[in-house]
């Protein structure tokens, strides 16, 4: 399977490239237990070549939090900027951890 946008705000599909599994800037934190913060996803080597970055919808900033519940990585709720950013806060991180544990109980 593919990457599937489930839900979504000011992103189009259909001007997204739906990149195969394991193959996009939003499939990489699965490993992870913490949010995973890419501040300009254009000046990481990680990503330069990654679809979301090069092409719609020009991802710069991003941020990942793992989907795990009962410890099966299930997914990545993801935030994306087309713009690239410095900061995001402790607080906001805890609020996108929040957010995942609500989303995987459900």
């Amino acid at each position: 399977g593919g990457l599937r946008l489930t839900g979504r705000y000011g992103i189009e599909t259909k001007f997204v490239a739906q990149p195969k599994r394991g193959k996009s800037i939003c499939s990489h934190h699965g490993q992870r237990k913490l949010p995973t913060i890419i501040y300009d996803a254009a000046k990481d080597t990680r990503y330069v070549d990654d679809v979301f970055v090069v092409g719609p919808p020009y991802t710069r900033f991003f941020i990942g939090a793992p989907l795990l519940p009962s410890s099966l990585y299930v997914g990545t709720l993801c935030l994306m900027d087309p713009r690239p950013r410095d900061f995001f806060s402790l607080s906001d991180c805890q609020i996108l951890q929040e957010a995942t544990q609500k989303i995987s109980t459900i």
